[in-house]
């Protein structure tokens, strides 16, 4: 599978996971820009996940918890880019404290966002992906 290849919804549960992973950061490799929402200019895009706008991966693909926006296609490479990274020579390395740190703000944003857009696409399968995230760092320790 070629690192442009395209992988379509429905998604795996594993897929899932590692997708959330590369919209957030929190697979801790090279960062590129999140796939976004088309409309994320609109109000009311926040920057839950590090950029105005971020889709959610769902097994039924990429949603948008602040509009009807959807996508149904992903990179492949975007799945296992936990695996993939290679830290650059000046590149900080964080510490696992630090990860879990930056994990569990993101938590909190998505929580907050949940708080106000009850019941929205995505937000219990980011949640979900977080916590898993968390308590596979906070096996680490």
């Amino acid at each position: 599978m070629g690192i442009l290849e395209k992988i379509r919804a429905p998604f795996t549960a594993v897929q899932v996971q590692g997708l959330n992973e590369y919209q957030t950061g929190t697979d801790f490799g090279h960062k590129m820009p999140p796939f976004t929402c088309g409309n994320r200019g609109d109000d009311p895009h926040g920057e839950e996940g590090g950029d105005k706008g971020v889709l959610i991966a769902t097994e039924q693909g990429w949603v948008c918890p602040c509009c009807e926006y959807t996508q149904d296609w992903a990179h492949s490479f975007m799945v296992s880019s936990r695996t993939s990274h290679m830290p650059h020579f000046f590149e900080r390395v964080l510490s696992t404290e630090e990860k879990i740190a930056l994990v569990e703000g993101l938590q909190a944003d998505y929580v907050e966002l949940r708080s106000r857009r009850p019941g929205a696409a995505g937000i219990s399968e980011m949640l979900d992906t977080l916590q898993q995230r968390i308590t596979e760092l906070k096996a680490e320790l």
